[in-house]
């Protein structure tokens, strides 16, 4: 008996296991039979394109009567789409579409109220796909528009601007009315429209409180029970002052709120508080209806070659100067085959490979992109797509040295030779407001080899290598006036092009050679019409440098003070004035003498009296020197002499005239200089110095 124990185990063991793989098989085949009773094989849109499957997302607030999903739109175009949901046992519900847009992710919401926690979304051509409608009145749905009047007293007047505003920026479900920025565009100059509604289990007295920049309303099914007019100091009234009573039914309610932004900071926000309670409460997403949100997956196509995964995807940063602005996207295949070898080719023609990829896109706009895959026999499956890049509105700030720290890298590997003239112009206007004298420098140098193209297709990239040179820290300047004769001399650049040209000429003539009777001949052919406002203000400001260049120092003094007519002179903006000077001086001393320039030539533009104070000058002439630019230095010393008053002045600015010129290499005429000194102040300082140094 002994002997046969270890066979019996073993038997024992097998029967074991032969009945759990029994078992496993048994429910394998109940599972698949339940699964196959859940999601029918069946095709319930004949008339469709595509389907895909969406799933409750884990974290979303359940139950909920309505559902929302956004997911992006290639391969097809989602204008000419059809979009309708059904149960996985074929049932359809109601959809509504809040968003869709060619190059931009769609937007829907759905009935949910049957519990099915998934569905199938089914897309196929508008004139064969039927939609059933659906007003979900859950959730809180924003949508913005472009503001092009601000003139609004009331709600009837918010409606016709609102009606007449044109294209939307967006619409989208959101969390609670409580926003300071634009979610969909710019975040100044839009109007916003919130949709709500919420439900109360008994009737009461509430007290509704808005806090709000620049002007907005508050309506409780249609009718205004706040209003928080244009003028209304935010930082007096942001505690539920503005706010007003109303008496709320049982059961569901809407609130929509119109909001008017102008300029500056936005905000928009709502808070209630049941009649006698102590404080306000903001409204938020426990308050209103549930909106169950779905996230896509298992995407198929009706014609299985036509796609084989969902592409995804996303806005990462963004860097905008000037209104321009460089885009990081994110790029994704959804689900990922690992028999496929995935390749991306964008439209500027940067080439990429993975399932998913990061492209930073030099212009914003409506881009075009093409996936391959392809699989080991080199077979090739293809989708296109569009994509509306644009910068990343949610970030408040549009310059962050962190990212532009990480970007940075990979913009000076870009490969300029292969871009589009309309992305190479782009960045390169860019790149000249990042300051980036090395990125810039790369522009230039593709901008040269492209010259004859550019001469046709665009001149103004000519007038930005002209700039280029004429930069404090380059200072090439026969290299610059050559091109900027080249732009005013070329049939194909615009009249106001060639006016900014002229601009920057005379501003080179007078500045940097001291040539002002030139200079006038070249400012006079500049018509104002042609320039903005900034401009135009530059250009009065060139013809006053040119009198204090000229000598005439009376009619230089008083241009300057017509130009200074309207600046502000109350102690605080007096005092910021002061500390951009200050700001300056510091910049200086760090050696950064490209931002120290650019402080001192705004101080300037916003007063132009300070082009008469010798302490400016003497900072702007250190900054001259430190940058190497002699000829600027030079001609700023000898154009401020009759602004000096006293000994002391006139000697001290002689001495840096004579440094000038000795710097310059010109020992003859620094002698010279620091003769005048000895002989008309001998007593002074000034004179000390000179003698000691030029012996």
């Amino acid at each position: 008996m002994t002997k046969h124990r270890p066979f019996k185990k073993r038997r024992d063991r097998a029967r074991r296991v032969s009945s759990a793989f029994f078992v496993i098989v048994l429910l394998s085949m109940l599972t698949a039979t339940t699964a196959a009773r859940a999601v029918p094989v069946t095709w319930s849109e004949p008339e469709a394109e595509f389907r895909l499957l969406l799933v409750l997302r884990g974290n979303t607030r359940w139950p909920a009567k309505a559902g929302f999903v956004s997911f992006c739109t290639s391969p097809y175009r989602p204008e000419t789409s059809a979009f309708t949901v059904r149960r996985l046992d074929g049932v359809p519900v109601g959809t509504r579409r809040l968003w869709v847009r060619d190059g931009e992710p769609v937007k829907l919401m759905f009935d949910t109220s049957s519990g099915e926690r998934s569905y199938y979304l089914y897309i196929g051509p508008k004139d064969r796909l039927e939609e059933k409608s659906f007003e979900p009145q859950s959730g809180v749905i924003l949508e913005t528009r472009p503001a092009h009047a601000f003139r609004i007293g009331s709600v009837d007047q918010f409606r016709k601007v609102w009606e007449a505003a044109g294209e939307p920026y967006g619409r989208s479900v959101v969390p609670k009315i409580f926003d300071g920025i634009n979610r969909f565009g710019p975040s100044t100059e839009f109007m916003s429209r919130y949709r709500g509604w919420f439900e109360l289990k008994e009737k009461g007295a509430y007290e509704i409180a808005t806090v709000a920049d620049d002007l907005a309303f508050v309506l409780i099914d249609g009718r205004t029970v706040v209003e928080w007019p244009r003028g209304k100091n935010l930082w007096r009234h942001r505690s539920g002052e503005v706010h007003a009573e109303v008496e709320l039914d049982k059961g569901v309610h809407e609130i929509e709120y119109l909001h008017l932004q102008q300029h500056h900071r936005s905000v928009a926000m709502t808070a209630w508080r049941k009649k006698g309670a102590d404080r306000f409460h903001l409204m938020q997403d426990g308050v209103y209806r549930p909106v169950a949100h779905f996230d896509p997956s298992a995407w198929m196509a009706a014609d299985p070659d036509r796609q084989p995964g969902l592409v995804t995807w996303r806005i990462v940063d963004s860097l905008e100067l000037d209104d321009r602005a460089v885009v990081r996207a994110e790029f994704r295949v959804r689900p990922e085959d690992e028999d496929l070898r995935y390749r991306w080719t964008f439209d500027d023609g940067t080439v990429v490979d993975g399932a998913a990829v990061t492209h930073i896109f030099l212009r914003p706009g409506r881009r075009r992109f093409r996936l391959q895959g392809l699989d080991g026999r080199w077979t090739e499956q293809e989708w296109k797509g569009t994509v509306r890049v644009h910068r990343r509105w949610e970030e408040r700030f549009r310059w962050n040295e962190e990212i532009f720290d990480a970007l940075r890298p990979h913009l000076m590997e870009r490969d300029l030779a292969s871009l589009p003239v309309e992305d190479f112009t782009y960045f390169m206007e860019w790149a000249s407001s990042a300051h980036d004298l090395e990125l810039l420098g790369r522009s230039v140098d593709e901008a040269r080899r492209r010259a004859d193209g550019l001469k046709r297709d665009a001149p103004e990239a000519l007038l930005r290598i002209g700039a280029y040179y004429a930069r404090a820290r380059k200072h090439e300047y026969e290299e610059a006036e050559q091109w900027f004769r080249t732009v005013i001399g070329l049939d194909s650049a615009p009249a106001p092009l060639k006016d900014r040209a002229r601009l920057e000429l005379g501003a080179l003539l007078l500045k940097a050679y001291g040539k002002p009777q030139e200079a006038q001949q070249v400012l006079k052919a500049v018509r104002p019409p042609h320039l903005s406002n900034r401009l135009q203000r530059r250009l009065r400001f060139l013809d006053a440098e040119r009198l204090l260049i000229a000598g005439d120092t009376g009619r230089a003094r008083e241009a300057f003070e017509r130009l200074a007519a309207g600046t502000r002179m109350d102690s605080r903006s007096v005092l910021r004035r002061r500390a951009t000077a200050q700001e300056a001086a510091a910049a200086l001393d760090e050696g950064l003498t490209e931002e120290a320039l650019d402080r001192m030539r705004g101080l300037m533009l916003e007063d132009p009296r300070e082009r008469l104070d010798l302490d400016r000058i003497d900072l702007l002439r250190r900054i001259y020197l430190r940058s190497g630019d002699l000829l600027r230095a030079r001609v700023l010393c000898a154009s401020s002499l009759p602004l000096a008053v006293s000994d002391r002045e006139r000697s001290e600015l002689l001495y840096a005239l004579a440094d000038v010129y000795d710097r310059m290499g010109r020992e003859d005429r620094a002698r010279e200089t620091a003769r005048r000194i000895i002989d008309e102040y001998p007593y002074s300082a000034a004179a000390s110095r000179a003698a000691g140094r030029w012996k």
